[in-house]
């Protein structure tokens, strides 16, 4: 059952691609209810199954004293946010709106571990044969999969179709633009930092191949379609995060990897994301100097916003370097537990706090999207110590199985590197899509060195 609900889950990730809120309202409760299922079994399998508990904890210490260490920081963010939610006096909806990302979401870890622990128990892997690649690892090839198959609608849609971006594909399949998308396609930041997971879960496969020159034309087709769909949503976030996940996993496989193949990686990178971006969209517009000529805006437009002055002092006034002027007053204010959650992002940019306007001078609607701001605003130093120690816990996890599997292991360490660029431009944490293939992907780093240590 924990499998089944495993697929299910990768599976509903397909739907919060293309449906908004007024398509299907249940679907915001889906996530809900499976992730709730997934914590349930595990805490009903551990606590009837003595031989489950066993097999849980047969690793070695230093596997152990992560996990715990892992646990105790989602602990300690838990009554972070509770704490500050009673000392601010905020209700159970802003305290639900703190902590249901991380405490629904991280059950996708438990659900990959105690897989791999009751196989540990009773054996079934091994009546199957060693041979078989194991179950965490086919669970990210469907991952994988589906960020391949975004990558096709992007690059199809924009190359062939002109859609500039991933809005128009919203609005073609529900014949409105109106409302807020909780899928991928509205934002292309967030497609585009999808598209790096598959990359980096790809990568594996892609560096062997190059490293031991075998003709594996489907990985390279995969991986160039991946970069194709990245280039086109001109997500700058994604392709900060793709270089340093890449620089990552070349680090930590070194030995096996050398640096000239890394580099090769990266130039592949370049090349691919440079021509993608001067193709004219669509297509069919080539020489046609009003398709060029869209082509150039576009292009333009995103690197103008990166470096223009005006962009500066946008961000200044009410984007992303005011907010960190807001937190440093709020840090003063609040240096312990913050200003309480549900304030400055989520729920919080929906209703603007009254109190923190007067109080800071906080614009309507301002939305904390760096996930490391917006924690230092609502929760406070504990709560920045707290993200600290998960981001460390799974760093450590993913690392150390380099030591089973060195190129899975460099692949996971480059997750969370990646994970970690993302939240310098969004709450990547309380993003569903990004925390499911991040936690998946540290449930089958965990299954790995389970397995190894049978």
């Amino acid at each position: 059952m924990l499998r089944g609900l495993t697929l299910v889950t990768i599976t509903y990730l397909a739907f919060r691609f293309v449906l908004v809120d007024y398509v299907w309202s249940p679907l915001r409760w889906i996530s809900d209810v499976l992730s709730l299922s997934l914590g349930g079994l595990a805490v009903l399998a551990l606590w009837r199954d003595p031989a489950w508990r066993r097999a849980v904890w047969a690793c070695r210490p230093g596997l152990r004293n992560v996990l715990l260490g892992l646990a105790g920081a989602i602990v300690l963010a838990v009554v972070t946010v509770l704490a500050s939610g009673l000392a601010n006096g905020r209700g159970l909806v802003d305290i639900a709106t703190g902590i249901r990302s991380l405490v629904l979401w991280c059950t996708l870890l438990a659900a990959v571990g105690l897989v791999a622990a009751w196989e540990l128990a009773y054996g079934p892997g091994q009546a199957q044969g060693a041979g078989r690649r194991p179950w965490a690892l086919r669970v990210l090839s469907w991952v994988v999969a589906l960020a391949v198959f975004m990558a096709l609608v992007e690059t199809a849609g924009v190359l062939l179709f002109g859609w500039y971006g991933p809005a128009e594909w919203v609005a073609t399949l529900t014949g409105s633009n109106a409302g807020r998308a909780v899928g991928l396609m509205k934002n292309p930041n967030t497609l585009g930092c999808f598209l790096v997971l598959g990359l980096l879960l790809l990568w594996p496969r892609w560096v062997a191949a190059v490293t031991r020159r075998v003709r594996d034309r489907a990985v390279w087709a995969w991986a160039v379609l991946l970069l194709m769909g990245l280039a086109l949503t001109y997500s700058r976030q994604g392709w900060l995060a793709v270089a340093a996940g890449l620089l990552a996993a070349g680090w930590v496989a070194r030995r096996l990897v050398p640096w000239r193949v890394t580099a090769l990686l990266m130039l592949v990178v370049v090349v691919v994301t440079v021509l993608t971006t001067m193709l004219p969209v669509p297509l069919f517009a080539w020489g046609d100097d009003d398709g060029i000529s869209r082509t150039r805006q576009l292009q333009l437009r995103r690197i103008s916003e990166t470096f223009d002055e005006e962009t500066v002092d946008k961000s200044r006034a009410t984007g992303r370097l005011a907010m960190v002027r807001y937190a440093l007053a709020m840090l003063r204010d609040h240096p312990v537990l913050g200003v309480g959650p549900g304030r400055v992002g989520g729920a919080g940019a929906l209703n603007p706090d009254h109190e923190l306007q007067v109080r800071y001078g906080l614009p309507d609607h301002a939305y904390a999207d760096n996930q490391y701001v917006r924690t230092a605003m609502e929760l406070g130093t504990l709560g920045l110590l707290a993200l600290g120690a998960m981001i460390l816990a799974t760093l450590a996890l993913a690392y150390r199985t380099a030591r089973v599997d060195p190129l899975q292991g460099a692949a996971f360490t480059a997750v969370v590197v990646a994970m970690v660029s993302f939240g310098l431009g969004q709450n990547a944490w309380e993003n569903q899509p990004l925390a499911a293939v991040y936690w998946l992907s540290l449930g089958a780093a965990w299954a790995l060195q389970l397995r190894q240590e049978r």
